[in-house]
């Protein structure tokens, strides 16, 4: 989405590829742009393997050491130069101050990302006392705070108990009250509901509306358009590492313009709603042998054969979407 403000965080361009051992390089993510204001709420929506997750971890610096990152990701935050810091190549000295502090993230499995072996007070407080934010005892207070901020019952006791000894909802909310103890300006929350029932699911949805309306700016990854229209106000599609479709989520659902964010809407499950279901056909591209011209083609039930196999275009709309596909335009 183009915004005539300045945003929280500004990713232009942004593309990422894996070196292999043969030395060939496997494009993940290919000029990702987008961006989030402060208090905002973005969607990044698509089936695995459509480079969600990456395009964030390649914003924090997280990628492993044969990933090769272009573009820019323009950090607005607390105490930035005017114009912000640039994210992509920044030295992680210089990251350390901005990743966890300002930035937060919730990783898409609790129980892998939490250390099974430390309490939670140790993990709750650690990053604190490394950022230098407070006391021992001015961390423990503020985790204990966190945890109860995210509807953890009994917190003082809870917080000295191991990962294990705690329900699978009860650990994903630990994830986010860990994101959210140093008060980041931004929330990153990777599948934050996988794995839960709809009922812990709910809660968490909730909780992540309450840190919005609160002022915390939300990115969410997620594969489910109707838990990113539950939450969010924007929504990017992404598909084979592209972006599809960018728009205002509420645009994109009730008129989508590309045929992917078609075929996600129906292909998702809706209470109370009798309609089949519609799942797209086929299965999403290899990295290494992505078609020319439109990814989605050899999926795409309204595709033009040698149209689409030529050109994928960035198309502009009136009401400040953008959309790669020819058609958008027109129907």
């Amino acid at each position: 989405m183009v915004r005539n403000d300045q945003p929280l965080l500004d990713v232009r361009g942004l593309s990422v590829a894996f070196r292999t051992r043969g030395h060939e390089q496997l494009s993940a993510v290919q000029e990702l742009s987008v961006s989030i204001d402060p208090g905002g709420s973005l969607a990044l929506v698509g089936e695995s393997g459509s480079g969600k997750s990456v395009s964030m971890r390649a914003l924090l610096g997280l990628l492993p050491a044969n990933a090769v990152v272009g573009g820019s990701a323009r950090w607005s935050g607390e105490g930035d130069v005017p114009g912000g810091t640039e994210l992509i190549g920044l030295a992680p000295r210089a990251f350390r101050a901005i990743r966890g502090r300002q930035i937060g993230m919730v990783f898409q499995n609790a129980m892998q990302a939490l250390n099974p072996t430390i309490p939670l007070k140790r993990q709750l407080t650690e990053h604190l006392r490394w950022h230098g934010s407070c006391t021992r005892a001015e961390a423990e207070v503020r985790a204990v705070r966190a945890l109860g901020d995210v509807g953890i019952p009994d917190p003082e006791r809870r917080i000295r108990m191991y990962p294990f000894q705690l329900s699978g909802g009860m650990r994903q909310r630990a994830m986010i009250a860990m994101a959210m103890v140093a008060d980041p300006r931004l929330l990153i929350a990777d599948e934050p509901t996988t794995a839960v029932d709809v009922t812990v699911q709910k809660q968490i949805l909730d909780l992540l509306i309450d840190l919005r309306d609160r002022g915390t700016a939300i990115i969410m990854v997620t594969h489910d358009l109707g838990v990113a229209r539950y939450l969010c106000e924007d929504v990017a599609v992404l598909y084979s590492g592209q972006v599809m479709e960018s728009a205002r989520l509420v645009d994109a659902v009730e008129d989508p313009r590309h045929p992917y964010t078609r075929g996600l809407i129906g292909s998702a499950l809706e209470l109370g709603d009798d309609s089949p279901l519609r799942p797209i056909g086929g299965n999403p591209p290899d990295l290494a042998d992505r078609p020319a011209g439109c990814a989605f083609q050899p999926r795409c039930t309204a595709a033009d054969g040698e149209r689409c196999a030529e050109v994928q275009p960035l198309v502009r709309l009136a009401d400040a979407r953008e959309v790669r596909c020819w058609r958008s335009s027109h129907e």
